[in-house]
């Protein structure tokens, strides 16, 4: 009679129960970091008998028969609940999300050009982040790896003083490493490249004669987009313009011909470079070559000697001796001297032997120049001076008639 009783009553809940659809609510957390598998799904279930079956399928070939999931990958979660009688039973569809993409760079550093001694700036921004971010600013010089720079953990980078006492050389590269929750990101390597002077031809030091000439060329690294040359003789730098003498005074390469003992004093010269990514206010910037000044010493001119006055005589007598003052100016003393004689003032002959400041000429038949050459003997060799020939002038002897007596 009891188990009777016991199947009634089954068929009663049954029919009582039959076509209910089982209830399911569902909570869930995302994926912390975006393609990681963090998420998770809890699912209540109500109505029906217990216990419950659960059949869960997921992106790619998930599939799961426990109640609630974790370590879930982002996507679509479908589960299918069904009861202990196989009477009621329902569907739910839950969705794990995640970050859009990691952290990522959405400012990079950019590449920087000054002149060296100057203070550039690198900064970087970042988006995507989970929690908190950390940074630390790396450099990596020519042919060397990246370390990270002391103390340097916020998202702009500031150098002072680039290229001196070898830190923060022409080539470094830069970088931002951001680590936050969920990864590690670096940004984009940013090149630092210095605008200098390369070199600067001519002897530091440097002596000429008068009359000849020199030239100063500068090398460079970067961008130029101006030369300056100047000059100091003493008083204080000045800019020097193109003239007799000097010509290229505003480009790479400075002349100086023909020059006096006015040229003597220091060169040097000042180039103008563009820079790159620096503040509006600052387009260009200057290297004046002030380690690198060139010295000249322009001799004085050689001055050739003063000859004694000229003269007139008649045919056939003997000039006075001619005498010539000493020599000064180029690099000597020492000096050497040579008298010369000319009979149309155009065409020069050495006097054999006659090496001194005076010359007692022969008796003369016709007028005759004389000069006396000055070569420079000293260190510099200044080449030869002549001085201005005195003429000794000859006259014929007064002609004579005869006289008749009657």
């Amino acid at each position: 009679m009891r188990p009777l009783l016991s199947l009634c009553l089954w068929l009663l809940a049954c029919a009582m129960l039959s076509g209910q659809v089982c209830s399911i609510s569902a909570e869930h957390t995302d994926a912390m970091c975006f393609g990681e598998s963090t998420g998770t799904i809890n699912i209540t279930v109500s109505g029906g008998l217990e216990p419950y079956q659960f059949s869960w399928t997921g992106p790619g070939s998930f599939t799961s028969t426990d109640q609630n999931l974790s370590g879930l990958s982002a996507g679509t979660y479908t589960v299918v609940v069904s009861d202990a009688g196989g009477i009621c039973h329902d569907t739910a569809r839950i969705t794990v999300g995640q970050p859009d993409h990691p952290m990522e760079f959405s400012v990079q550093p950019l590449d920087q050009t000054d002149c060296y001694g100057n203070t550039v700036e690198f900064s970087a921004q970042v988006n995507g982040f989970i929690g908190p971010v950390s940074y630390q600013w790396q450099s990596r010089p020519p042919e060397a790896e990246f370390n990270d720079i002391s103390s340097e953990t916020s998202p702009v980078l500031i150098i002072h003083d680039i290229g001196v006492s070898g830190q923060n050389i022409h080539g470094t590269e830069y970088r931002l490493i951001a680590s936050d929750n969920c990864s590690t990101t670096a940004s984009e390597a940013a090149l630092l490249e210095i605008n200098a002077v390369t070199g600067l031809t001519g002897s530091v030091n440097l002596t000429i004669c008068s009359g000849s000439g020199t030239s100063y060329e500068v090398s460079t690294r970067g961008n130029v987009t101006a030369y300056r040359w100047s000059f100091n003789d003493g008083t204080g730098w000045q800019p020097i313009n193109d003239n007799s003498t000097y010509s290229g005074t505003t480009t790479q390469q400075l002349t100086i011909s023909d020059a006096t003992p006015l040229q003597t004093g220091a060169y040097r010269v000042s180039v103008t470079f563009t820079t790159l990514n620096q503040p509006e206010s600052y387009p260009v910037c200057v290297v004046t070559t002030h380690t690198r000044n060139r010295n000249l010493m322009v001799m004085p001119p050689l001055m050739p000697p003063v000859i004694s006055s000229d003269q007139a005589i008649c045919l056939g007598e003997t000039p006075a001796p001619l005498t010539a003052t000493s020599s000064t100016g180029g690099s000597g003393p020492p000096f050497s001297y040579q008298w010369q004689f000319s009979t149309d003032n155009v065409n020069w002959i050495d006097l054999t032997g006659e090496q001194g400041l005076s010359y007692s000429p022969p008796p003369l038949l016709t007028t005759t120049w004389y000069r006396i050459a000055v070569t420079d003997e000293g260190p510099m060799n200044c080449g030869t001076a002549y001085a201005f020939p005195a003429a000794i002038v000859v006259s014929p002897l007064p002609l004579t008639s005869a006289i008749y007596h009657n």
